[in-house]
């Protein structure tokens, strides 16, 4: 039985390279999940950016929720909302461990669980219950 013939030449063995490196790279990425982990290590300076009595609007775009990582989001996917008398809190989730948690002030009367006129007092970035990066300015 006769094997069939493959030719070493440098321009396949550089293709075979970079393919063993970018799976390699792949891999470490995407190892814990989706999104990958440079998209979970950039949501700190994301929620650097956030100031007390932005929109809720303008923190979604900073923060790129609901919205896919290939598109220039956080893919954090809501998780709860608490609302209690002016005040509501709400908690996304990038991936697992990851929790993103924001309060807003509400106004009096309005209606629905949303409203565009919410504004920001408080955002952090937890991973296992640590607070890992929060809001400048809050306490």
């Amino acid at each position: 039985m006769r094997f069939p013939r493959f030719r070493f030449t440098i321009r396949r063995m550089m293709i075979f390279t970079a393919m063993v490196a970018l799976g390699l790279v792949a891999e470490r990425e995407f190892s814990d999940g989706s999104p990958p982990r440079f998209v979970v290590q950039g949501v700190p300076a994301r929620i650097n950016r956030l100031r007390p009595g932005m929109t809720r609007e303008q923190v979604e775009v900073i923060l790129g929720l609901e919205r896919s990582w290939i598109w220039g989001g956080t893919s954090a996917a809501f998780q709860r909302r608490v609302r209690d008398g002016y005040y509501m809190m709400e908690e996304y989730t990038p991936r697992s461990p990851w929790l993103i948690r924001l309060g807003f002030t509400i106004e009096e009367g309005a209606s629905g669980p949303m409203n565009k006129n919410d504004r920001l007092i408080g955002a952090s970035f937890l991973h296992n219950r640590r607070v890992v990066a929060k809001m400048p300015g809050q306490p």
